[in-house]
């Protein structure tokens, strides 16, 4: 008989779990987004991938080099250790079919009026022309762009140090 109850409060508790990590990834009466305290206000967490995403982007534009170095050089904080974002990192943070700008409802960031349609670097390069590299747009449109080309830089911290490619 106690077996049988042992059995069945790890049922319960897998049960308890599974209904909270799902909760989660859908968003069911989960924020998203939360803004960071411990970052001053200047960062923002997202639940669903694990990333921290700096709060205002910088309005300017940059080559992808430049763009690295950015965000390599980047203190929010009183934080360093923040990087270009993947384009799979940047187009996680995008809701297909939400426009004007592809952001949740109720998102915290303060996104530089005018981006829609504005490339954003990723730190993914072309596997056809390593010359380019992937960017992408808050419509949602992706492309390939000369390095040397100006685009936006929104920049992105992880648990890990080392570049995620």
């Amino acid at each position: 008989m106690k077996s049988h109850r042992w059995i069945l409060a790890i049922i319960l508790l897998f049960a308890a779990s599974a209904a909270v990590a799902q909760d989660a990834w859908n968003h069911k009466n989960v924020s998203r987004f939360l803004v960071l305290p411990a970052f001053a206000n200047q960062a923002v967490f997202d639940q669903e991938t694990d990333l921290v995403w700096e709060r205002v982007p910088n309005a300017g534009a940059f080559t992808w080099n430049q763009a690295q170095t950015r965000c390599n050089n980047l203190i929010l904080g009183a934080r360093m250790g923040w990087r270009v974002p993947t384009i799979q990192e940047a187009s996680s943070i995008l809701s297909i079919g939400v426009p004007p700008v592809n952001l949740e409802a109720g998102h915290p960031f303060g996104v530089v009026a005018g981006w829609l349609g504005q490339a954003i670097w990723t730190s993914t390069s072309s596997a056809a022309v390593p010359a380019n590299a992937w960017t992408l747009n808050m419509a949602g449109n992706t492309m390939p762009l000369a390095k040397g080309a100006l685009a936006h830089c929104w920049c992105v911290r992880f648990r890990q140090g080392p570049d995620a490619q």
